[in-house]
């Protein structure tokens, strides 16, 4: 529903986001602020939208172009994919909700639960889901529909757990889980047989901690994805078959202050971000002299690294905003011969 931003539909699991006609790599997508998950597979079964559902979503963020500094360098814009977050309470309270859901046309089932609570000091928030579908069928009268191999089963898990300093000072702890099993994909050459997503992070929030400085926030993650696929479910795996086994791992953090000035606003920060990348596809031809197999490399210890710092300032003048920004990174990436 927002302009210019559209979806590219990867089987029946996930959808890879595009703005204005930037995708992939051209858009940093990111989860809670600044984490970064590297998808294991080339042609993107898992883009970052694999790994998180729907329920857990409190808010999409969307920035059109190469206009905000804060979440490392892109060209075509970026995307914040928020989830819900525990926060304090002036006493000691818990909540809990669930979803229990069936789609008819590819008799899909979905169950999901939440709990939530804490006091004025120590607050948290689990959840977990899992969803279990089968093959999409097309409109069309009976004996006229396309059924399309799209059948997936998923399920996620994961926990936060914030302690409040003070009333200016939170630490937020989470962990989660999203694993992937037998997810197929008709428009690709081969279907995923499993993914394991761990996703981990430390965030520390102040506000307002003097009269100059408005703002701290500090992210470290981790992220690792172990992505195995073969093409198993398709006609060709008789004379030829083809395994891929990916390994991704994705660390960083950032660290913003927010100062004021008056009118005036300013922000500085700096981040980092390294991506590890490994794996092999082995192909086994069927021939009539027996088999042959080869093994190719599709990433060999691949290495990104990229830091950068950030400025930015902005102001009321009459009716007019001003905003400006300053960015500079230095990226290096590496690999062994593939």
């Amino acid at each position: 529903s927002i302009p210019n931003v559209a979806g590219i539909r990867k089987g029946g699991g996930s959808i890879d986001p595009g703005v204005r006609g930037f995708k992939f790599s051209q858009l940093n997508v990111v989860m809670d602020g600044g984490m970064k998950i590297e998808n294991g597979c080339p042609n993107r079964m898992d883009p970052v939208t694999a790994h998180v559902e729907v329920e857990e979503l409190s808010e999409i963020d969307v920035v059109k172009g190469p206009y905000l500094m804060n979440f490392g360098p892109a060209l075509g814009g970026v995307i914040n994919l928020q989830t819900e977050a525990p926060h304090p309470y002036p006493k000691f309270e818990i909540h809990g909700n669930a979803v229990l859901g069936y789609e008819s046309n590819w008799d899909g089932t979905k169950e999901y639960f939440s709990l939530f609570g804490g006091n004025s000091k120590i607050y948290f928030r689990a959840s977990g889901g899992y969803r279990n579908y089968g093959d999409y069928s097309s409109g069309g009268s009976e004996g006229e529909a396309t059924e399309y191999n799209t059948s997936f089963r998923k399920y996620n898990y994961g926990a936060k757990v914030g302690y409040a300093i003070s009333l200016k000072q939170n630490i937020l702890l989470s962990y989660s889980e999203s694993h992937g099993r037998d997810v197929m994909f008709p428009a690709l050459t081969m279907d995923e047989i499993s993914d394991d997503t761990r996703m981990m992070s430390a965030d520390y929030s102040a506000k307002n901690l003097s009269e100059v400085i408005t703002s701290l926030d500090v992210k470290i993650y981790q992220t690792g994805v172990n992505h195995l696929m073969d093409n198993s479910n398709r006609e060709t795996w008789n004379t030829k078959q083809m395994v891929a086994d990916v390994g991704a791992t994705n660390t960083g953090g950032k660290a913003i202050m927010g100062l004021k000035f008056g009118k005036h606003y300013l922000t500085g920060g700096l981040d980092f971000e390294n991506i590890y990348k490994d794996g092999v596809r082995t192909m086994t031809m069927q021939m009539m002299g027996g088999t042959s197999t080869k093994k190719f490399n599709l990433w060999n210890k691949a290495v990104i690294q990229n830091a950068g710092i950030m400025a930015g300032y902005n102001s009321v003048f009459g009716l007019y905003t001003f905003n400006a920004g300053l960015r500079m990174d230095v990226n290096k990436a590496d690999s062994e011969d593939t």
